[in-house]
């Protein structure tokens, strides 16, 4: 899948799953939700990017 073809399917898929008022707030944390759903990372757990130690 070329970088162009993924940016317009994971738009198609916010505006069918998603409610209008929802497209209007920040979208970045919509946009990494569908990224992770359709590319899933083994192993990572939630609060990625909390450091570890």
């Amino acid at each position: 899948m070329l970088p162009g073809e993924l940016n317009l399917a994971v738009v198609r898929h916010l505006k069918a799953t998603r409610k209008p008022a929802q497209l209007k707030e920040n979208a970045a944390p919509l946009v990494l939700a569908e990224l992770c759903r359709r590319f899933p990372c083994p192993g990572s757990t939630k609060g990625a990017g909390k450091k570890k130690r």
